[in-house]
């Protein structure tokens, strides 16, 4: 499992959606809990199944992102939330 990555994107998501912090407390919880559940387990590596996770976070939530993928099954995802002037 990969949590490493998901609370620091939750933590980058937080912080550039200052409004609503409750909500959004509420909401990276329930995705951390929705990530923990998905199947990542080596072999073989399903990370496609974390990389789809993402994917509908990063497009629900209009997040540019890019997949690459070495193997079947075997992504991988990364995103940039562009920085603003605060």
């Amino acid at each position: 499992m990969k949590i490493n990555l998901s609370v620091f994107v939750f933590i980058l998501f937080s912080i550039t959606h200052n409004s609503c912090a409750d909500n959004l407390n509420d909401k990276a919880y329930e995705w951390l809990k929705e990530y923990i559940a998905v199947d990542t387990v080596n072999p073989p590596g399903n990370e496609i199944n974390a990389v789809n996770f993402y994917k509908k976070i990063f497009i629900k939530e209009n997040i540019d992102f890019m997949i690459a993928e070495s193997a079947p099954g075997r992504s991988n995802i990364w995103a940039r939330i562009k920085g603003g002037n605060k």
